[in-house]
């Protein structure tokens, strides 16, 4: 009863502000202001009678894979979804053996990509038990759910307290979790590798930090600065590199050296590696007019020597990776993008505090957090919008109890208690009507 009072209320709740949201237009529409009576939270609703519930705005938004679902994360959500509805018809199998109700069948079902389980009561059994043995059958499901949705609300809010035990925060930098296969920069940064700088800056803000960074060499300029170069490597090498096309940004293939300019136009092949370690850095020419240091010889004057590029989205990266007590530089020349966009390194600010701890836990755990996560706005959804008095869902049979309860058995007064029945499901329908509607009504314009 407790839990149909609440999907109710919840239904109620929602239809209030769906009115003050279409007052408030139409006073916007018709005298040019708006008053703004949004809360902080909201009702998210799947496709079906599945609803869930994240924090949001006081509306229902419906779940759109594309829109406001990720696709990346759809996987995550039917197996949330399907998991919660085992847990829900669980619930309602265990009572049904409690109180000796035999199960025809069970299983599970798959509508379009709608997951689903069941579990079919012999229903002769059922209509003879008393009002309260029902409801407890009835009302076991959402009982399930409710239990569900508070141990994995305990286990989210609790997770960096346990995590703390085995793990520590890095927070001058980020540690490698994951590279995938496509990453530009396989072979070069491992899992466990910390990450310290970009281009000289220290990362002081964790992963925020990190991404800052690197989007910052996306959208930035192009730094203009070369390095000196001694005049005997210009003069060393062919300039087979300098074949630069559309569709070669960085010369031909199967060439490892990289095309420099000089301001006065000299090009040369020259190893991009060893001329940022060995060389000092240099924005116009008189900063080589001193002498400077090659390794094969004495004193040699030097040209200012800058990548040759053509390609406006291409930068230089320069990533710190401490290693032991030491840093080494990762040099990675291409499209920042391909580090930054589609997780081809994933970093985390935790590092283990002991060595046999693997490094990806806290990563593996961010999954398992985000599955969490959606099984536990369904559960709540299941808890809440299932118990609504409307024909098919759990308060639709919980209604009927319940006025069997209420009411005697008097056939005089068996009318009155269908017309309260019909009379609480028409305007529970209606609400849960508005709110859906409401709820892909905003998805689709937010």
């Amino acid at each position: 009863m407790a839990c149909m009072v609440v999907g109710l209320g919840v239904v109620a709740h929602g239809v209030r502000n769906f009115l003050l949201k279409f007052w408030a237009e139409r006073v916007k529409h018709d005298e040019d202001f708006l008053a703004d009576f949004r809360g902080n939270s909201s009702m998210v609703y799947s496709t079906g009678a599945m609803l869930t519930t994240v924090a949001g705005g006081d509306a229902l938004v419906s779940l759109i894979p594309g829109v406001n679902l990720p696709i990346s994360s759809l996987g995550y959500y039917l197996f949330a979804l399907l998991f919660a509805g085992i847990v829900h018809e669980l619930g309602h199998a265990l009572a049904a053996v409690f109180y000796r109700v035999p199960i025809q069948s069970s299983g599970l079902f798959l509508t379009v990509l709608y997951p689903g389980a069941f579990v079919d009561l012999h229903e002769p059994t059922l209509s003879i038990l008393g009002p309260p043995e029902r409801l407890g059958i009835i009302c076991a499901g959402v009982w399930h759910n409710t239990v569900l949705a508070i141990l994995i609300f305990f286990a989210i809010y609790t997770l960096p307290l346990w995590m703390g035990w085995g793990y520590t925060q890095f927070d001058h930098g980020v540690v490698v979790l994951n590279i995938m296969n496509h990453s530009p920069l396989v072979g070069h940064l491992w899992v466990g590798s910390q990450i310290v700088s970009v281009n000289g800056a220290d990362i002081n803000d964790g992963i925020r930090g990190w991404e800052q960074l690197v989007w910052d060499q996306v959208v930035g300029e192009r730094d203009t600065g070369g390095w000196c170069v001694p005049h005997t490597s210009i003069e060393a090498e062919a300039l087979t590199c300098c074949d630069i096309t559309p569709s070669n940004p960085l010369g031909p293939p199967n060439v490892s050296s990289q095309c420099f300019t000089s301001q006065n136009g000299t090009k040369s092949c020259l190893f991009l590696n060893d001329v940022m370690r060995t060389y000092q850095s240099c924005n116009v020419k008189q900063d080589c007019q001193k002498s400077v240091t090659d390794h094969s010889s004495a004193f040699q004057k030097a040209m200012c020597m800058r990548p040759y590029i053509l390609n406006r989205f291409i930068r230089i990266l320069r990533i710190g990776v401490r290693e032991g007590g030491e840093v080494r530089d990762v040099i990675y020349l291409g499209d920042p993008r391909e580090v930054w966009e589609e997780g081809s390194v994933r970093v985390g600010s935790l590092q283990p505090r002991a060595w046999f701890l693997p490094v990806v836990l806290p990563y593996m755990m961010e999954r398992l957090l985000q599955m969490a996560s959606f099984t536990f706005s369904i559960s709540v959804a299941l808890a809440v919008f299932n118990m609504v008095p409307v024909f098919k869902l759990d308060g639709h049979h919980a209604l009927i109890a319940l006025l069997d309860w209420i009411w005697t058995k008097n056939k005089s007064r068996e009318r009155g208690k269908i017309v309260v029945r019909r009379w609480i499901e028409i305007a529970s329908a209606a609400g849960l009507g508005i709110l859906m509607v409401d709820g892909l009504r905003t998805a689709i314009t937010s």
